[in-house]
């Protein structure tokens, strides 16, 4: 199936409830864009205000799944942090 399919894009859109928080991801995740792993995915990642907007390119479909999985872990222990955070304030 890898070789009928050149590329598979996804765009992610998460919308924050203020600008300081999307800037915490924004900075944890950005490292991470950097540095891929692998040839197979290329990540970007954009600020826009409040919104974060993350691009994923992969040249398969596991790939751009475990691509998906990683991020969608470290936006769920950064959101569990700041939470934490907030809570011992």
């Amino acid at each position: 199936m890898r070789d009928l399919i050149e590329k598979i894009s996804l765009k992610i859109d998460i919308d924050f409830k203020d600008y300081e928080h999307a800037k915490i991801i924004y900075n944890t995740i950005l490292p991470e864009t950097n540095s891929s792993p692998n040839d197979r995915s290329i990540v970007s990642a954009k600020l826009i205000d409040k919104q974060l907007k993350l691009s994923i390119n992969s040249k398969d479909f596991i790939n751009l799944r475990a691509v998906i999985n990683s991020y969608l872990k470290w936006f769920t222990i950064s959101l569990q942090i700041i939470n934490e955070t907030i809570n011992q304030l």
